[in-house]
Formats: structure tokens, C-alpha cells, sequence
């Protein structure tokens, strides 16, 4: 047996109805402003789990139960119902201690029982008196945890748990609805068949991308013969070896001097070049890198060759580093020579001898 599921609007009005009677308030503003939502553009409220979002308890609180004073009656009445329930027991001892003293102030002459039930002659409360006043004070504790009880369960009559049952069932109800309405067609196999191919070329595409970008990275880091970082450095090698015999085959200082100039010159725009060439390299790596990074888990292996030639890169600019020093070193000594060449013999005369160390002031 299948039960036709309520419209859209029928739901709306059962809505409205519920905030009619919520309390005034944030729940029932909410009732409202969402039975109109529902009614007049559902596909706003499509994709939310509308129980979720509306809570049922939220929405339709349970009235008040009592009123502050009611409550304060109640409860005394049950402080007073707890402590006469020990009201018979206190009584029935302490008539039965009267009676004990007053069997033996009357010296035992009749029977305690029958003495008890005629008072001893006024002295306590007979015996039938004190029965009945226990048995009422019973009867009253009865009562009054009677009348406890059922004022406890007044308030299960306020409760509006039904309502909130009836709500969240809407509120379900609204959600299959509004999600219905805001699916779009069903695809097809035609559909499938005719989105295959551009899948497949979309793939092709992909690849070709990801191949061609590891052939740059590769090129970019690559310092093995023919690559560009290996022709910088070749080209700085030939540099520096064409200082080195220029400086053995000097014909005089002066041309020494000038020749190393030119060198010096000519090293520096080669660094500077080779520096320009590594900047243009770190680009394009950087670049390759940005490109690549949605597939880094696959280039992974690259990523370790990257960084092993910029180490090996590193190494390379210490050695320039340190060859550029001894560059330095030599012509300043070169002009050391020079100067005191072209000075008058008298002047160096007088001084200590020139050694192999270089300057006057590091002789030892």
C-alpha cells in the first residue's frame, strides 16, 4: 500500500497553520517566512535538510507549564507531604510512651490494653482515639501524594510533542520536494557516448601538457654537454684560462696591467651574463615548478634532481667566488710590481728587498 506524498502547497499551508498557532516569537516568524519560501520559490531551499535547519523543538517550544507561584505551592506541598508521613509513627510512640508511664503510676491493677483503651482514667489519650487520629493523618499523607501526582502530570497535557511530530514530518516532506524539483534531466547513454570522445581528447591534451612541461623542467636543469647552464660555464672556464696565459706571457707590466683590466672587465660581464643566464634558468624553473605543482605527487623523482643540481649549481658559484678572489689578489699585486718598477732607483734602494710574498708590508 503506497501513500501519495502531499504537494508543495498543501505542505505550505500545513506550515502556516503550525505558526498560527506557535507562540509569538523567532520560531513562529521562522514558520512563516518559510511556509511563503516553500510556496512561492522553493528552488531557493533546494539542497538544505530543512529538519536540520528548523529544528521542531526550536520552532515549537512547549507552552508553560506553571506559574512561578504554582510552583512554589507545589513544592511546599510535597515538603509538607515528606514529613507527615512520619507524623503516625511519632504519634503511635509517643501515646504509647504516655501509656507506659501512666500503666505504672497506676500500679498494674488491670490489664495494660484494657487500661490503654479507657485512658487510665483521663491520664492519656485512649487507645481507639489515638488509633483514629494515625489512621486520618494516613489517610491525609494518601491524599496528598494523590493530588502531587496528578499535578505533575498536568503539565504533560501542555506539551506540544504531537505538533513538533507533525513538523519535523513536513519539514521532511519539504526537503524531498525541493530537492526533486532542483535536479536537472536525466543523462543519458546517448549523453555518455557523445561526452567519450571529448574525455579521450581532453586525456590526449593532458598528457601532451604533461609531457612537454617535464621536457622543460628537464632542460632547465639539466647541466650535462650542450645544455644551456653548461655553455655559461665552459665560456667562464675559457675566460679564466685565457687570463692565466696572459698573465705568464706578459711583455710588461704596464700592458700587463691594462691586459688585466680588460680581463677583469671581460669576467665581469661574463658573471654577469652567466648570472643573467642562472636568473633566466631559476625562472623557467620556477615556472615549470608553479605549472607542475597540481601533479607533484608524479614529479616527485624531478623534484630531487632539481635540487641536487642547485646544489651542484652552488658549488659552481663558490669556485667563481673563489677564483674571482685570486683574480683580485693578483692585480693588486701586479700594480704593486708596476709602481715599483716606475719609481726612481733611489727610492727602492732604500727598502727592503722585493720577495715572492707581495707587498713591502707582508715581507716576513
Amino acid at each position: 500500500m503506497t501513500t501519495a506524498i502531499p504537494s508543495r502547497e498543501h505542505v505550505a499551508d500545513r506550515l502556516a497553520a503550525l505558526a498560527d498557532r506557535a507562540a509569538p516569537g523567532p520560531g513562529q516568524d521562522a514558520l512563516v517566512r518559510l511556509a511563503q519560501v516553500l510556496a512561492s520559490s522553493p528552488g531557493d531551499l533546494a539542497g538544505v535538510d530543512l529538519v536540520r535547519a528548523y529544528p521542531p523543538e526550536v520552532l515549537l517550544p512547549d507552552h508553560r507549564r506553571e506559574t512561578p507561584r504554582w510552583q512554589r505551592i507545589l513544592r511546599g506541598t510535597e515538603i509538607f507531604r515528606d514529613v507527615l508521613v512520619f507524623v503516625p509513627v511519632a504519634v503511635t510512640w509517643w501515646q504509647l510512651r504516655s501509656a507506659l508511664e501512666a500503666y505504672q503510676t497506676a500500679g498494674g491493677g488491670e490489664s495494660f490494653l484494657l487500661g490503654w483503651q479507657r485512658g487510665f482514667g483521663g491520664a492519656v489519650t485512649p487507645l481507639g482515639e489515638s488509633a483514629r487520629v494515625v489512621a486520618l493523618t494516613v489517610l491525609f499523607v494518601i491524599g496528598l501524594t494523590l493530588g502531587v501526582h496528578a499535578a505533575h502530570r498536568v503539565p504533560s497535557s501542555l506539551s506540544r510533542q504531537n505538533e513538533r511530530e507533525e513538523l519535523g514530518g513536513l519539514l521532511a516532506v519539504a526537503t524531498l520536494l525541493t530537492s526533486a524539483g532542483s535536479a536537472g534531466p536525466p543523462v543519458t547513454a546517448k549523453d555518455l557516448s557523445r561526452l567519450a570522445p571529448r574525455l579521450g581528447t581532453a586525456s590526449t591534451a593532458l598528457a601532451s601538457a604533461l609531457e612537454k612541461t617535464t621536457r622543460q623542467i628537464t632542460e632547465a636543469v639539466d647541466s650535462g654537454p650542450g645544455s644551456r647552464l653548461h655553455e655559461a660555464i665552459d665560456e667562464w672556464t675559457a675566460t679564466a684560462r685565457e687570463l692565466r696565459r696572459t698573465t705568464e706571457a706578459l711583455a710588461t707590466p704596464a700592458e700587463a696591467v691594462k691586459t688585466l683590466e680588460e680581463l677583469q672587465k671581460a669576467m665581469h660581464a661574463d658573471s654577469r651574463g652567466l648570472q643573467e643566464r642562472i636568473g633566466v634558468l631559476v625562472g623557467q624553473l620556477e615556472a615549470a615548478t608553479q605549472k607542475s605543482e597540481a601533479e607533484a605527487q608524479s614529479h616527485r623523482e624531478i623534484a630531487q634532481e632539481v635540487a641536487r643540481s642547485a646544489e651542484r649549481l652552488g658549488e659552481t658559484l663558490e669556485v667563481f667566488r673563489e677564483r674571482t678572489e685570486s683574480l683580485s689578489e693578483l692585480v693588486e699585486r701586479l700594480r704593486y710590481a708596476l709602481d715599483r718598477l716606475d719609481s726612481p732607483p733611489a727610492v727602492y734602494d732604500s727598502v727592503l728587498p722585493l720577495g715572492n710574498a707581495g707587498p713591502p708590508g707582508e715581507h716576513r
